[in-house]
């Protein structure tokens, strides 16, 4: 239990040391939303434009990287891997949250009817009207559930007439005796 004492008290340290340098994710990621979400209702819902802010992120973030992988070993290079870190989570989420808008706010594309096609679609409306006259009809010839039972059961019948009347050819006995 005083393990868990102590290391409840380090964290609880180290998140009051480093609260300003922790909290800077979340709002560079809701910075990135924001701006995403801003650009994509400014452009019109064009396709690349929504991805800006997160490239631009991603970007920045590569760009801490490169610097900070060069001074490493400095406070400088270490804050610089920090800012890498942030930017480039910040610019990630963005390019999702760009994605996540574009599949959910696509438009489904009408496809207009060229002239040559008029032909196709006149056959294609036929055979739908022809369908349906089918399907009237079937419905006129069965007035109700009980007429449906009556016609299946005589049907039924008939079928079992026809297969009693049928002979099984008997099976030489010599095939299975060998």
């Amino acid at each position: 239990m005083s393990k868990l004492i102590k290391a409840w008290s380090f964290y609880s340290e180290l998140l009051k040391t480093y609260n300003s340098s922790l909290i800077l994710l979340p709002i560079m990621t809701l910075i990135g939303f924001v701006l995403v979400y801003l650009v994509y209702r400014v452009t019109g819902r064009r396709k690349f434009y929504k991805y800006l802010p997160g490239l631009i992120f991603s970007s920045v973030g590569l760009f801490f990287l490169l610097t900070g992988l060069s001074t490493i070993v400095t406070p400088k290079g270490l804050d610089s891997i920090w800012n890498f870190c942030v930017y480039f989570v910040a610019g990630f989420n963005s390019l999702l949250f760009a994605w996540m808008l574009g599949i959910f706010n696509k438009k489904k594309k009408i496809k207009l009817i060229e002239p040559e096609d008029m032909s196709e679609m006149e056959e294609i409306k036929d055979d739908v009207i022809k369908d349906d006259a089918i399907e009237e009809e079937i419905k006129e010839d069965i007035a109700s559930p009980e007429e449906l039972y009556q016609k299946t059961s005589s049907k039924l019948s008939e079928t079992d007439e026809l297969n009693q009347t049928k002979t099984i050819p008997k099976i030489d006995e010599k095939i299975f005796h060998e």
